[in-house]
């Protein structure tokens, strides 16, 4: 697996998706001059006003350039769905285009899932499983497809994606149940050591949340786990940057 091929599809994955969020929230006008105040309730307002980077792409310029409010307009949550989902259709037929997988839809354990197949599975690792809890905000569906289809690809191995219930119509803890109900059912043909619990973002939680239970179910925990954390912000010194953090740990071969 190389974790370095991975971590970079991912970071465009993220970064993709934050762009993809900020389209549609209302300008208002952006702050002119560093300040800062304490409010009646004690708390600390600090703005700073940091120029863009000249470093960059004149696209990331222009795409930084957007006035974005600190606190986002309302939008329903309907809205929100429909506008990721129509992203993970988009972005998933281009990393399709990019890492051919098979692509389908099942039922395990009553729980919907997304079943990736590499074309070419070597024989080492027709035992090995990926289970995949996509980030979205527990909400909605911002990674089965972007998340899987290029894990699969490059590691050659199967990757599950559980489309759990999602808030507010199946409050916590929903997710879990539905994660552990299908990690239950693969237990059926994979020994724990062959399964791989990940997640990002919302999906990142829920990989601790879901270890958690399993430990207080007394089930074998999966073999390895790995979370992904990511953040954007500017530095001074440095422009725009895009951190991804990656804890836990993966098979090597």
């Amino acid at each position: 697996m190389n974790l370095r091929r991975i971590l970079g599809a991912t970071t465009l994955i993220f970064f993709a998706g934050s762009l993809l969020f900020a389209e549609g929230v209302p300008a208002t006008q952006p702050p002119q001059a560093d300040s800062s105040l304490i409010d009646a309730h004690g708390t600390a307002h600090v703005t700073r006003v940091v120029p863009i980077p000249s470093t960059i792409s004149p696209e990331a310029q222009q795409s930084l350039a957007r006035q974005v409010p600190d606190v986002p307009g309302h939008r329903p949550l309907a809205d929100r769905r429909s506008q990721t989902d129509a992203w993970q259709a988009r972005a998933g037929e281009q990393w399709r285009s990019l890492y051919p997988v098979h692509m389908a839809m099942q039922t395990l354990a009553g729980v919907p899932v997304r079943v990736v197949t590499p074309l070419v599975i070597p024989a080492n690792k027709q035992d090995r499983v990926f289970l995949n809890v996509h980030g979205g905000g527990f909400n909605s569906d911002s990674g089965s497809l972007t998340e899987t289809i290029p894990i699969a690809n490059m590691t050659q191995t199967k990757v599950i994606a559980v489309l759990y219930r999602l808030a507010p119509e199946h409050p916590f803890p929903a997710a879990i149940d539905d994660t552990v109900s299908v990690y239950k059912e693969l237990l059926k043909n994979y020994a724990p050591q062959n399964i791989a619990l990940y997640g990002t973002s919302a999906g990142a939680v829920l990989t601790a949340e879901v270890t958690v239970r399993l430990r207080q179910l007394g089930l074998p925990l999966p073999g390895r786990s790995w979370n992904f954390f990511w953040v954007w912000r500017f530095q001074p010194a440095w422009g725009f940057t895009v951190s991804v953090r990656i804890t836990g740990s993966v098979w090597t071969s």
